[in-house]
């Protein structure tokens, strides 16, 4: 590891992969040098909790040796029962009661959801809010469309625009006299006179 190029496969943030792994495998097979965890750290872009969480991942019970197989089969196994969050509200019970009776019975994504509230038909765990639902339309992720709810295509949807104004109001203040600067003024004035005439 001299640090040969700049920029490695591994981006900051992501888990590692197996060829990360491959490459963390060979740096340690290389028994001629030592790394510190922040010196891998550096060359993956990672922090240095996450080299130490990976040897251990993919360290040998015995000998302590880490080897790339062994780590990937440990993050697959700890990872196979997560899901996506969105995913999992997806195929809840209350997504598919909602797409039914929107489908068979044209109710509105509003009326569903307080309709489950009121009657406790589901675990709150399992209802998204409406919003949600929408967005899950828009994004086409349920058989439901637009032109499946009764009054989503019906609305015209207002455009904010920003209005010029029609009438010329006057000159602007950056072409005001420099003299005004110097305040000895009082609008068109001058302050002597006013204190005078009083």
């Amino acid at each position: 590891m001299d640090y040969t190029k700049d920029i490695t496969n591994h981006q900051k943030g992501k888990h590692f992969s197996l060829g990360d792994r491959r490459e963390l495998q060979g740096i340690l097979s290389d028994s001629s040098k030592q790394y510190s965890l922040r010196q891998l750290a550096k060359y993956f872009n990672c922090a240095p909790n996450t080299i130490r969480n990976e040897l251990k991942r993919g360290a040998h019970p015995h000998t302590g040796r880490y080897g790339a197989a062994r780590a990937q089969r440990a993050y697959i196994a700890s990872h196979s029962n997560s899901i996506c969050k969105s995913k999992r509200f997806l195929t809840s019970n209350f997504v598919t009661w909602t797409v039914r009776k929107v489908l068979q019975e044209h109710w509105s994504l509003d009326a569903c959801h307080g309709y489950a509230l009121d009657n406790h038909l589901f675990p709150l765990k399992e209802i998204v809010c409406v919003k949600t639902l929408y967005n899950y339309v828009d994004s086409m992720l349920l058989r439901l469309r637009n032109i499946d709810l009764p009054l989503k295509v019906r609305r015209r949807r207002t455009t904010r625009s920003i209005k010029k104004n029609l009438k010329h109001m006057g000159r602007s203040i950056d072409e005001r006299d420099s003299n005004v600067d110097e305040r000895n003024e009082f609008g068109h004035w001058e302050i002597d006179t006013v204190i005078g005439s009083k």
